[in-house]
C-alpha cells in the first residue's frame, strides 16, 4: 500500500514521499524501514530515534522520521489500522482466561492487570 492510500484511509495529513510502499503497522523495536509506527503520548518518546521505521503516524512530526501521517486522535487511528492490517485477530489462538497465582500480572513496565479483572 502506498503512504498516500493509507493517507487517505485515516483521513491524515501527509507529509512525504505519497509513493512511498508501506509494509505493516508494528511496535517500535520490531519496525523496519517499510513499517509504520504510531505513536499516542510520551510514552514512547524515547523510542522515536532508537526504531527503523521511517514512517510515524502521530499528532505532531518528528525529525527522525522521513515520512509523518498527522492524525487528530492517534490511539482511535491505531484500532482502525490494527482491523485493517490485522482483520482475522479474532481467530487467533488467544489465552481466554488465567488463574494467577500473584495479586496482579505484568504485560509490560508500564501496564498492569489486577486481580479479579476481566478484560474483554
Amino acid at each position: 500500500m502506498k503512504l498516500s492510500e493509507l493517507a487517505n484511509k485515516i483521513g491524515g495529513e501527509l507529509h512525504g514521499d505519497p509513493d512511498f510502499e508501506i509494509g505493516r503497522l508494528t511496535s517500535f523495536k520490531k519496525a523496519k524501514p517499510h513499517d509504520i509506527v504510531i505513536l499516542f503520548g510520551g510514552g514512547h518518546k524515547d523510542q522515536l530515534t532508537q526504531t527503523q521505521s521511517m514512517t510515524l503516524i502521530s499528532k505532531d512530526p518528528h525529525p527522525h522520521f522521513k515520512h509523518h501521517i498527522s492524525v487528530k486522535d492517534p490511539r482511535s487511528t491505531f484500532y482502525r489500522l490494527m482491523n485493517h492490517f490485522y482483520p482475522h485477530t479474532d481467530s487467533l489462538d488467544f489465552e481466554t482466561s488465567s488463574d494467577l497465582d500473584q495479586w496482579d500480572a505484568m504485560i509490560d513496565k508500564s501496564c498492569r492487570i489486577g486481580r479479579d479483572t476481566i478484560i474483554g
